[in-house]
């Protein structure tokens, strides 16, 4: 059994995540697992060394920080990737 594809997502995905969630599963790619919040606060968790196989945001500063140079992932116990969300 697969085990489930951790995410940090921002709370403005979760209709996009939870609409892929059966997609995702009977493709083969297991459970969807993780938390939803505020980008702030899962910026904050990601630093504390939360664990996660996907961070997804929804805002320009989060996307530029994780993204130019690594600076946030880089100091993150465990490096996720990061799937930018347009509006």
């Amino acid at each position: 059994m697969t085990a489930p594809l951790q995410l940090l997502c921002a709370g403005a995905a979760q209709g996009l995540v939870k609409a892929l969630q059966v997609r995702w599963r009977d493709a083969g790619g297991g459970e969807i697992g993780g938390r939803f919040g505020a980008v702030g606060a899962l910026k904050e968790a990601l630093l504390a060394g939360e664990a996660c196989d996907v961070m997804i945001v929804t805002d320009g500063w989060s996307r530029r920080s994780l993204l130019k140079g690594g600076s946030l992932l880089r100091r993150a116990r465990r490096s996720a990737a990061c799937a930018p969300v347009s509006r």
